[in-house]
């Protein structure tokens, strides 16, 4: 299983929020009557993140640090005397679930889900490692690329404010400090300039990624940073697996390119969403008016009778749209109902097959695509047991007292709901974000109940 944080490009700035984390809180978690928690752009579970200063006391000492529960933290680590080698001394060969951890001395390090420590606590920020078995890691203000022996592969010659993941095609996005975006390569050269006030990375199975000029203008580029769309659209999507983008002209009209830039659907949309996995996507053609869906060659297949439609999904034929009432149900590709309108909300089935639903009185549960049940409304918000695509046990959930926890699939608690926030994480760990609003911990759960191996790391970690 990849080590992928659910918000694992999330930095400082924020500036890479990204899909993940829209996603995540889609139509329920963002714009007015959101859980304050979830308007947030909070610092990542085991992301970059800046580091807070420590008191110089905390650097040192010896003895396990204890929660108030008497949950064990970490041993507080000393710093190394030698910093080019990072890797702790006494750590066996690393093991395949290693996170980052904030130590009692506000820097990163990584250990397992055991609290093991395995590369010293030196780092200002901290990403998690990759499928490559590469992360970014932040010393002296500068970014460098280790692997997971605490070695350099890219010495922390970086002068980045922020570094995103790789992408399949060995590039990520990263911004200089004049706030110019572009793309380097693993051994921190920029094979794109940072001369893009925007960029939207790479998706999976795409050889273009889509780029924001200084004119606000919008193009594509490849991964050797030929502009192979020059900019000129306002807005410019992703490319899907079929090869096409939804962009929008000057004019702001919205159509569909291909991978040469010309359009195979033309300009005439006042709004439209991207295809999903029903070759269909969702259009209106007038200000006001209601959508339809259309099918890959522009065709309308569905006439307009939606007041709205949800983002598409990549892993249902249905789709969430509303009546004219403003009431949520899916339809089939016919653009009959298949699961009637009666929600306040709905969001797109997730690759756990189960969408989110929201009642007129906020409450949320899940339903499959029978359109049963299978999670009782009883929560101010509820995650669809996916994490970055992949379908897990648990997710977080925010109970009416306005603390978050963590739920399995019968809607228990297994991690209790007294934290301002939680995230469920894809490698099984719970980022936990303490009541203070500023600390974070990890914790680690097996089956249905919360192991007393507790936190693994916090900044508010003292030594007893």
């Amino acid at each position: 299983m990849p080590r992928t944080n659910i918000l694992a490009r999330l930095g400082p700035p924020a500036l890479f929020l990204g899909a993940a984390l829209l996603a995540f809180f889609w139509g329920f978690g963002t714009g007015p009557g959101a859980p304050a928690a979830a308007q947030q752009a909070p610092p990542a579970a085991a992301a970059v993140a800046p580091a807070a200063s420590g008191d110089a006391d905390e650097a040192g000492g010896t003895g396990e640090a204890r929660d108030e529960v008497g949950e064990v933290w970490l041993t507080p680590v000393p710093l190394p005397e030698n910093r080019a080698e990072p890797r702790a001394a006494e750590a066996p060969k690393p093991p395949a679930d290693l996170a980052p951890v904030r130590a009692a001395n506000g820097l990163y390090g990584y250990a397992n889900q055991a609290g093991v420590l395995f590369i010293n606590p030196v780092y200002e920020a901290a990403n998690p490692f990759g499928e490559d078995d590469a992360a970014w890691v932040k010393l002296d203000g500068r970014y460098g690329l280790l692997d997971v022996e605490g070695r350099w592969l890219v010495e922390p010659r970086l002068d980045f404010v922020m570094v995103a993941d790789f992408f399949p095609d060995s590039l990520a996005e990263a911004q200089s400090p004049d706030g110019g975006r572009g793309f380097i390569n693993r051994s921190g050269e920029w094979v794109v300039e940072p001369v893009y006030q925007r960029t939207r990375g790479f998706r999976r199975g795409s050889a273009l990624a889509p780029v924001q000029n200084a004119d606000s203008l919008w193009g594509y580029i490849d991964a050797d940073g030929d502009e192979v769309i020059p900019p000129r659209f306002a807005n410019a999507r992703q490319f899907d697996q079929g090869g096409l983008a939804l962009v929008k002209t000057a004019e702001e009209a919205w159509g569909f390119v291909d991978l040469k830039g010309e359009f195979v659907i033309g300009p005439k949309f006042v709004d439209a969403r991207s295809f999903g996995a029903n070759g269909l996507a969702a259009v209106r053609l007038e200000e006001g008016g209601l959508f339809g869906f259309i099918d890959r060659a522009g065709r309308l297949v569905v006439e307009p009778r939606f007041g709205d439609v949800s983002a598409p999904s990549s892993h249902s034929a249905l789709s969430a749209a509303a009546d004219a009432d403003g009431l949520w149900g899916f339809v089939d590709r016919q653009g009959e109902w298949v699961i009637g309108p009666k929600y306040a909300r709905l969001s797109p089935f997730a690759a756990s097959g189960f969408a989110r639903f929201k009642q007129e009185d906020g409450t949320m549960g899940l339903i499959n695509e029978n359109g049963q049940v299978v999670l009782e409304p009883q929560f101010d918000y509820v995650g669809d047991f996916t994490v970055l695509g992949e379908p897990v046990e648990y997710t977080n959930a925010l109970s009416p007292s306005g603390l978050w926890g963590i739920v399995n699939k019968s809607g228990e608690w297994v991690v209790a709901p007294d934290h301002s926030l939680c995230l469920y994480r894809l490698d099984g760990l719970t980022a936990v974000k303490a009541d203070d609003g500023e600390s974070w911990s990890y914790l680690n759960l097996a089956g249905d109940s919360r192991v007393p191996l507790g936190y693994l790391a916090s900044r508010d970690a003292r030594p007893e």
